[in-house]
């Protein structure tokens, strides 16, 4: 991850760069690089002049290999390599999801500094099986020095305690970790909240199908 560290701090640390402003901001700061809006490939490199303006690095999303080496083309050059989400639906707790991450993980190695995919709720009840398989794929990251890291981000609503133990147990995986979406926190505290004093319907749960009836 040298390659990530080269204006002083680490993945994640702060440090100074300069921008094509001659402003000084943190090399941290990550924002989204995603074509939001319907359009051609010049919404892209807008997007990159102004990632170069304002010295922000990037977080993508890609669904497949070809379409990250897409977007890619568009990034500005920048001391922390771009952080990668990958397809919602990925499970870590199947091969195939695994198969996927090693296969951006070997071939963007040197470009890319993270993988992000999402938790499910199901792992809540595999929790020793989910260790030994984030485990598992630490040691395989860990083949290539310029390999990337590996995130399981906070989506699914599962409870905090158990998304922080999981994390503090995960201190000795070289090349994983957690990360935490503080929107997905958010709905999950919410509606927790919300059901102490309401208790149906949730308010983030499935919704009534056709019309109410009087």
């Amino acid at each position: 991850m040298d390659s990530a560290r080269l204006g002083g701090g680490g993945l994640g640390e702060p440090g100074t760069a300069k921008t094509s402003t001659n402003r000084e901001v943190p090399e941290s700061v990550h924002a989204l690089f995603q074509r939001r809006v319907e359009g051609d490939d010049a919404l892209l490199e807008l997007a990159g002049l102004r990632f170069a303006q304002a010295g922000l690095a990037a977080e993508v999303y890609a669904d497949t290999p070809s379409e990250l080496e897409h977007v890619l083309r568009f990034l500005p050059p920048h001391p922390h390599l771009p952080v990668v989400h990958l397809n919602r639906g990925l499970d870590i707790l199947h091969e195939r999801g695994r198969a996927v991450v090693r296969e951006f993980a070997g071939r963007f190695a040197g470009r890319i500094a993270g993988l992000v995919v999402h938790d499910k709720r199901e792992m809540a009840e595999q929790t020793d099986r989910l260790l030994a398989v984030l485990r598992e794929l630490s040691v395989r990251l860990c083949e290539r020095p310029d390999g990337a890291f590996f995130f399981l981000e906070y989506a699914a609503g599962l409870e905090p305690g158990w998304f922080v133990e999981l994390a503090e147990k995960l201190q000795d995986a070289e090349r994983v970790s957690c990360c935490i979406d503080v929107g997905h926190l958010g709905i999950r505290q919410a509606s927790a909240r919300f059901a102490r004093s309401h208790p149906r319907p949730e308010p983030c749960g499935p919704k009534p199908r056709g019309r109410p009836t009087a």
